[in-house]
């Protein structure tokens, strides 16, 4: 079994969090995510905070492993992952929230330094678009995962 922390923990207000695990001698590994952070739109001209945005992704994955369990290697996989971002304009106070399931897939690196377990991956979904907009700000994006993690094995 795996607990990672992930480089999302430290944007503002940020927890990137994922667990996962693993059957002896399989090349399969089954998970949890979640991962909320925070971001700003700030005026160009004067550094004036415009918009607030909160994201969030929550799911399971499942990814093949294609090396033994305490060797450095690529992984492939899948994860279905609600993702949801709720945009706020400062000015106005006026927000929209969005959510939507997505299916994504992907890949990345995983190794083991002792007890340490790093995870480096990137996953994108398969044509969901998140799309927020007040009267003031807008924000459309394609969902995706980024992944730089440190976590212990069990």
């Amino acid at each position: 079994m795996r607990l990672g922390l992930g480089a999302l923990t430290f944007a503002k207000r940020g927890l990137d969090l994922q667990i996962q695990y693993r059957l002896p001698g399989s090349h399969v590994a089954l998970g949890l995510r979640y991962a909320k952070w925070d971001d700003t739109t700030n005026s160009p001209l004067t550094g004036e905070v415009l918009s607030e945005t909160t994201e969030s992704l929550a799911g399971a994955t499942a990814y093949w492993i294609f090396g033994p369990p305490d060797a450095s290697t690529w992984f492939a996989g899948v994860e279905l992952l609600r993702a949801t971002r709720l945009l706020t304009t400062v000015a106005d106070g006026s927000e929209d929230k969005q959510s939507v399931i997505a299916p994504m897939i992907g890949g990345g690196w995983m190794g083991r330094l002792g007890p340490l377990h790093l995870q480096a991956g990137l996953f994108f979904s398969l044509g969901k678009r998140l799309k927020t907009q007040t009267p003031d700000s807008s924000e459309e994006n394609v969902v995706f995962d980024p992944q730089i993690q440190v976590g212990l094995c069990f």
